[in-house]
């Protein structure tokens, strides 16, 4: 075996390694700390298109308390953060409708060790609406490279 077939498999072994060992920089708007409070995660919309959208959101716990019955109206490349909403160890059921589509999912705020999140991601298209969850070790949602962000706020109807 050569040295690059050396180094090459020693760098593979070392990314495979610390996977998943990555620190996520919480986007906690409200300056309050999640330790000893239990963690509360956020939801974020972002509208990728180049116009602007209407989409309404409700949010309800297992028992039927509503936690978030809002329409907002969003402009083209543009995103929003609601934040603290899921609170760790909490079941809810989620309502997008967006144009002419209703998507349904679950959200289960799981517990995470260090700073790892489970927030809620709705992405807004031309071609689908996507509800997802993060894992504890994903950083997807809030980070759009192309989209501005804001406050959810400053785009209620």
């Amino acid at each position: 075996m050569n040295r690059r077939d050396i180094l090459a498999t020693t760098g593979v072994s070392l990314s495979v390694a610390t996977l998943g060992c990555v620190q996520r920089t919480a986007n906690n708007t409200t300056g309050t700390s999640d330790e000893g409070t239990g963690r509360a995660d956020t939801i974020y919309i972002e509208n990728e298109n180049e116009s602007e959208s209407v989409v309404e959101l409700v949010v309800t716990e297992s028992d039927g308390t509503v936690v978030i019955d809002q329409e907002y109206v969003i402009p083209g490349k543009t995103g929003i953060e609601i934040p603290e909403i899921g609170e760790r160890g909490n079941e809810y059921a989620v309502v997008v409708t967006h144009e002419d589509t209703i998507e349904e999912s679950e959200w289960s705020v799981r517990e995470c060790g260090g700073d790892g999140s489970t927030d809620l991601s709705i992405q807004l298209s031309e071609r689908n609406t996507f509800v997802g969850t993060e894992g504890c070790d994903e950083l997807s949602a809030g980070i759009q490279p192309d989209l501005t962000y804001g406050n959810h706020e400053e785009y209620t109807s």
